[in-house]
């Protein structure tokens, strides 16, 4: 599915695609308080009917991401993994083991900063698909417009 959003990315020579991960435990009512969320067995459901071939993944450190690429049909020739497409950190769910705190509105600033550097040196590169979060997605492409993406759908971005 083309979506469009508030920034253009028309001047970019790959396509470039994003899907939020899998329904994780910190999507329901009440669960946010787990450190690093994993799927819920219907996140898992959502990320196996996912599939396509990227010669780019560039995935969220969290586990809710790692495991969507996990359990999805998705293939790849390379993967990054990058702390810049991470969610951006109010709820325990948000963090890594061994992290505390919450992020500043300016580290999320830094994080979509250093995803434009990442997009500017990629050109080799023909599929690119970020597995991110929809806070990030919202912040980053939406320029702070809503509503989220649904869970575990590939969005065309360009």
């Amino acid at each position: 599915m083309k979506i469009t959003g508030a920034l253009d990315l028309s001047h970019l020579n790959f396509s470039l695609s994003f899907m939020r991960h899998g329904q994780a435990l910190s999507n329901l009512e009440g669960l946010s308080d787990k450190v690093d969320a994993p799927l819920t067995e219907e996140g898992k459901l959502q990320a196996s009917n996912v599939g396509g071939h990227y010669d780019l993944v560039i995935l969220s450190p969290l586990r809710r991401c790692m495991e969507t690429l996990l359990y999805s049909k998705i293939t790849y020739e390379n993967v990054l993994v990058s702390y810049d497409v991470r969610e951006f950190a109010i709820n325990p769910c948000d963090l890594l083991p061994g992290e505390s705190g919450q992020d500043r509105p300016e580290d999320l600033q830094t994080r979509i900063a250093g995803l434009e550097k990442t997009l500017s040196t990629v050109g080799d590169h023909l599929r690119v698909l970020i597995i991110s979060h929809a806070y990030f997605f919202n912040a980053w492409f939406m320029q702070d417009c809503c509503p989220a993406p649904e869970h575990a759908t590939i969005l065309r971005l360009n």
